[in-house]
């Protein structure tokens, strides 16, 4: 018990472990707040990149995910101009500069959409989706993030050729690094990401390789996930064994080669 200046009443205490909380609680909702306007600020920064990035984190013991919060955008090459369908609506798109029906622009398309489609999973160093339980003798799942499709008018369906070599001799942007090389952690990575697009018919794959313009592409972000079950048996629970590609292919190919969606 303590008095109060005039010493004429009497006020208890407050307990310093009850003070103690207070404070902690005042605190962690400073910084709370601080992480919340930083995750909003990131969102309004990158967009819908964030945002799909966020949606698709891995949880290491769960085998639940939440929806993909990733938009699929759809464009068709036809013989006068790139069209991207927005809403209900298909018109011309000015996602590639000064579009043409050639080699080079129809390259530049695709290795623009695998570039995002990478950066929208996290790219090759992603933690990103869940990883199930029991996955069958392998101990893996394919898991795949859908980011677009690529389909051919009746009038551009030329031989498109050299999507492997685009990506490995063109910089993005004016960044002096080349496309394979954001695509890819290191050498070992970037031979096993073009060996398994061979193996699976998936591009980039051979070289000088055509695309199947009378099929509908997809462009999709895949993660090899090591089983729940596979990495306590290595006991590497938090050091998991995942490999991260990203690929384009024909839309049966990709239905094909992903054993789970996320979107």
């Amino acid at each position: 018990m303590i008095k109060n200046k005039r010493g004429d009443e009497e006020a208890t205490a407050i307990p310093w472990g009850l003070l103690l909380g207070i404070l902690l609680v005042l605190a962690g909702g400073f910084f709370l707040g601080k992480w919340t306007i930083s995750r909003a600020e990131a969102s309004e920064k990158f967009g819908e990149s964030t945002l799909c990035s966020l949606s698709i984190a891995g949880s290491i013991l769960s085998s639940e995910e939440m929806r993909a919060k990733c938009p699929i955008r759809e464009f068709t090459v036809s013989k006068s101009a790139l069209l991207e369908k927005t809403g209900q609506k298909t018109g011309a798109s000015k996602y590639i500069k000064d579009f043409s029906t050639s080699n080079a622009k129809v390259n530049e398309l695709f290795a623009r959409l695998l570039f995002e489609c990478s950066r929208n999973g996290g790219g090759p160093n992603s933690k990103a989706f869940s990883r199930q339980w029991h996955t069958g003798i392998s101990g893996t799942q394919t898991v795949c993030l859908e980011c677009a499709t690529v389909s051919f008018d009746n009038d551009a369906k030329l031989p498109f050729t050299g999507l492997r070599e685009y990506l490995e001799e063109n910089e993005f942007s004016d960044s002096k690094k080349k496309y394979s090389d954001y695509l890819t952690k290191d050498e070992s990575h970037k031979s096993d990401w073009i060996n398994f697009g061979i193996d699976n018919e998936l591009s980039p794959g051979k070289q000088a390789a055509q695309l199947a313009t009378d099929k509908m592409y997809a462009v999709f972000f895949m993660g090899i996930k090591q089983s729940t079950s596979a990495a306590l048996a290595k006991f590497k629970l938090i050091s998991r064994e995942d490999t991260y590609y990203v690929y384009a292919a024909p839309s049966e190919k990709y239905n094909e080669i992903c054993q789970r969606k996320v979107n």
